[in-house]
Order: C-alpha cells, then sequence, then structure tokens
C-alpha cells in the first residue's frame, strides 16, 4: 500500500512539474510570474524538501516584473508537497546520497524521517570510506609500478661500464631507499585490501536488512 501511495505521488509530482518551467536556480520569468499557480509552485519547492525561504528567490524574480507571490497559497502547497518528501524511504534515500537534512518536516513527520535519514547515512558514510581506501590502492599500486621501473632503471645503471665505484655505492643506496619504500607501500596496500572487503560486507548487509528499501 505505501508503494502504491507513493507511485501515486511520483505520477502527481511528475504532472505537477509540466505545468511549470523548472531553472538549476528555480528563476522565474515574467511570463511564469504572471501565469504561476503559487500553490503548485510551493508543492514543487515541498517536494524537493526546500526551507520555507526559498519563496524569497521567486519573489525576486517577479518583483523585477512588478508582481508578488500569493505567500498563502505557496505556504499551502509547500506544506503539501512537504508531506510527499518527508516519508521515511525519502529520507533513506537522501541520506544514502549524502545529502544534508534542512529542517524542513513538520514535527510529526520528523522523527521516522530522520531516523531512516540516519540509516541511509551511515551507508553512505561507510561508502565514501571504502572508496577513499579503494582511490588509496589504486595509488598505491600505481607508486608500485614507478617504483618497480625505477629500480630496474638503477640496476641497468648499476653494471653499466662507464660508471665510477663512487656513483655504484650511490645507486645501491638508492636502491635501497626505494626496495624499503616498496616494502612499506606493500604493508599499507595488504592492510587496505583486508579492509576494503570487510566494508563491502557491512555495506551490503545495513542495505539488505534496510526497513526503508
Amino acid at each position: 500500500m505505501f508503494r502504491s501511495t507513493l507511485f501515486k505521488y511520483s505520477r502527481l509530482v511528475s504532472v505537477i512539474t509540466l505545468t511549470i518551467i523548472l531553472h538549476g536556480c528555480a528563476t522565474l520569468d515574467k511570463e511564469e510570474c504572471q501565469a504561476a499557480d503559487w500553490r503548485v509552485i510551493g508543492y514543487e519547492d515541498g517536494t524537493r524538501g526546500y526551507s520555507a525561504n526559498r519563496i524569497g528567490n521567486h519573489r525576486k524574480d517577479c518583483a523585477k516584473h512588478g508582481i508578488a507571490p500569493d505567500f498563502d497559497a505557496y505556504q499551502t502547497g509547500r506544506a503539501e508537497g512537504l508531506e510527499v518528501f518527508c516519508v521515511p524511504r525519502n529520507g533513506y534515500v537522501q541520506g544514502l546520497n549524502g545529502r544534508r537534512y534542512a529542517n524542513v518536516c513538520p514535527s510529526y513527520l520528523e522523527t521516522d524521517f530522520l531516523n531512516a535519514h540516519a540509516y541511509g547515512t551511515d551507508i553512505y558514510n561507510l561508502q565514501k570510506s571504502r572508496n577513499g581506501k579503494q582511490t588509496a590502492i589504486n595509488n598505491i599500486q600505481s607508486d608500485l609500478e614507478n617504483i618497480a621501473h625505477e629500480i630496474e632503471d638503477k640496476e641497468l645503471l648499476l653494471v653499466a661500464n662507464n660508471v665510477t665505484p663512487q656513483r655504484r655505492l650511490e645507486l645501491l643506496r638508492q636502491i635501497k631507499t626505494l626496495i624499503e619504500e616498496k616494502t612499506q607501500l606493500h604493508n599499507e596496500l595488504h592492510i587496505l585490501e583486508d579492509e576494503v572487503p570487510i566494508l563491502d560486507h557491512k555495506i551490503a548487509d545495513l542495505k539488505a536488512a534496510s526497513p526503508y528499501r
């Protein structure tokens, strides 16, 4: 029943979006201000989780054309839109995508929304940590390849006929330093490669156990 209700609201939002033009910063031109259905605009802003001061942007846009928003109609529509936005499922999705909560939900919906948002945020943070470790793995692997090539180049120089004894000693010191660095990087790599699967399992378990899917 919840899914069918959410689907009904989703379809309603899709229909409403056809009645107004939405821009990245929600600006309205002269024609849009003149033809504006402020309840519809408020509803749309509510479904997107915008705060009450969102109407200030619309007021500035329409003031350029001598038009003032219908504040009461906008607030009515926004309250209706927040009924759609402030459901647990959406709170979960917002958290899962790392979006912050703007303190917009009415008190009777906020607790369930925040619980779901926190659950999604926990997964987001784990995923962010996992991705960071994977990036570190990729960087270390790249560094190891570069070190291997550098060691190989220095070893070739080491056996060259025209290299002085002093130069050979310097090359040996450099090779030793590179080998030590290589060993350290391998140790770091093994730790990270052990941690990533653990995080993958935690993420998968949390998603599987989520009551908000």
